[in-house]
């Protein structure tokens, strides 16, 4: 496969950081971001997005609510021609309260492994 790709960090590139976004009522999007998106897919690009979610191993939402938060922000660059291939997050964290994600990984950014899975 030869194609030309983008990878991008959710939090305070695509929407605003504001700790923790977990829905949409909660989502800020960053100016121009989804517009962006919109070009960049129709000049042949393959956008991905790679986003540590450390909420998720403090407790504060689950997976369930990622999932369902990147489903949504993709329906919104839907409206403006954009499409991410995929999104992909790191939920744990060392030290995290919530026991299943209390670990060192491959994913967790700076860690190059959601980029090497993409």
């Amino acid at each position: 496969m030869n194609k030309k790709a983008i990878f991008f960090d959710r939090d305070g590139v695509l929407n605003e950081d504001d700790g923790y976004v977990h829905s949409m009522d909660r989502l800020r999007w960053v100016k121009g971001a989804r517009e962006a998106a919109g070009r960049l897919t129709r000049e042949g690009w393959l956008l991905f997005v790679v986003t540590n979610q450390s909420g998720v191993a403090r407790g504060y939402y689950g997976e369930e609510d990622v999932v369902r938060l990147h489903q949504a922000m993709n329906e919104e660059f839907g409206k403006y021609g954009g499409r991410i291939t995929e999104f992909f997050y790191c939920p744990h964290l060392p030290g995290a309260p919530v026991s299943r994600y209390d670990k060192v990984c491959s994913c967790r950014k700076p860690a190059p492994g959601m980029i090497l899975k993409a």
